[in-house]
């Protein structure tokens, strides 16, 4: 059912490639928008597509969600997005350059880090930094 009325609710997905367009059926949108292998669960809201870690939080966003109109996702037209308010850009006054140097040693293993699915084989141990106050003016 949809949440701002009682009609039911069928999602699909449009898939263009050049003159041939199908629309795909979707049955978990949950399933859909869920970012890359994760098992954790998240629970969409069907009209932003903001995602909850619980479901409890979803029903809590649903009654101000329904204030606004449905969100539509529009992507750019170029496959690359460029910087051009150039004007809009704060003057940083005063920069800094850090680098830190380490050096790699072992980690001693013991009887209780053996069996762990994490193990810590090597440690960062660091030797010397520089850094370097840049003034831009």
């Amino acid at each position: 059912k949809s949440t701002d009325s009682d009609q039911p609710v069928v999602n699909v997905l449009l898939i263009e490639n050049n003159d041939t367009t199908h629309f795909v059926l979707v049955k978990s949108l949950n399933a859909l928008l869920r970012r890359g292998n994760t098992r954790r669960t998240k629970h969409y809201c069907e009209r932003c597509f903001h995602g909850f870690d619980e479901v409890r939080n979803l029903e809590k966003h649903r009654p101000s969600c329904l204030r606004f109109k449905p969100q539509a996702i529009k992507f750019p037209e170029d496959n690359y997005l460029y910087f051009k308010n150039y004007r809009k850009m704060v003057q940083c006054p005063v920069y800094i350059v850090a680098d830190f140097e380490c050096y790699v040693k072992e980690v001693p293993q013991t009887e209780s880090t053996e069996f762990k699915a994490t193990q810590k084989l090597k440690e960062h141990e660091p030797c010397g930094y520089a850094y370097k106050v840049v003034l831009s003016e």
